[in-house]
């Protein structure tokens, strides 16, 4: 059996190192040419644009950190292609065997995120963040990344003894 479910991946690491650096260099170039050109009201009014711009300019700057994402189910692994949103290349490929997962928990968050949390057998825990549109409800009642992902878990768990299964880890 194989599924696949296409969604989206925020990079906010990098959107955050990126927007930090930006602004900190604006407002080093701002107060710089306030002291250099003895204006006192640029400061003020460049941090005050400085501030609004990245509301105005929020989706664009989101599309800038955000990436396609299929996942891809089947019997033997669960693995996470993830392609650049302007073009069909992939930009890298995440391949996880199920017999190398130990367990798993999924977050959301309100405004529609869904983390997905693996614990593998060697001890390293991988969060995978994604755009999925639903919250804590929905998952159960439409297909998901959790209802799919939670299916594949129940086909493999079926044939493995009890120490082998995968499970699910407390929240929190």
């Amino acid at each position: 059996m194989t599924k696949k479910y296409n969604c989206e991946i925020y990079n906010f690491k990098k959107a955050f190192v990126y927007i930090f650096l930006i602004i900190t260099l604006s407002l080093g170039i701002i107060g710089l040419l306030a002291v250099r050109f003895s204006l006192v009201f640029f400061f003020p009014l460049g941090l005050i644009c400085l501030l609004i711009l990245p509301y105005i300019f929020k989706k664009r700057i989101k599309s800038l950190f955000t990436n396609r994402v299929l996942l891809d189910f089947s019997d033997e692994h669960f693995s996470a292609s993830i392609y650049r949103s302007e073009n069909d290349n992939a930009k890298s490929k995440i391949i996880f065997t199920w017999d190398y997962i130990k367990s798993y928990k999924f977050y959301f968050t309100p405004n529609k995120l869904t983390y997905l949390s693996l614990k593998l057998k060697n001890g390293i825990t991988r969060e995978i963040g994604l755009k999925d549109g639903t919250n804590e409800e929905e998952p159960i009642r439409n297909e998901s990344i959790l209802s799919v992902f939670r299916l594949f878990v129940k086909q493999y768990n079926l044939d493995q003894q009890h120490s082998d299964k995968i499970i699910l880890a407390k929240g929190f």
